[in-house]
């Protein structure tokens, strides 16, 4: 059959899922970023929620550490 040479076949069709994939990756980082803060807003609401007097308890140990 009549196939172009391996070189340049293989180098467009790199060219052209790199610049597809490059997309997708911002895309999909984007989406990763926000899932991110959500999660890290819910963990932080979770551990608000879980009880406030553990919260203090770390807060009180983490103050209480540079006086040392």
């Amino acid at each position: 059959p009549n196939t172009p040479p391996p070189t340049l076949w293989k180098s467009s069709i790199h060219a052209g899922s790199a610049h597809i994939t490059s997309r997708k990756t911002v895309r999909m980082c984007s989406i990763r970023r926000r899932i991110h803060f959500r999660f890290l807003a819910h963990s932080l609401a979770n551990a608000r929620s879980l009880g406030l007097r553990r919260a203090d308890d770390t807060i009180t140990v983490l103050a209480a550490l540079p006086a040392r």
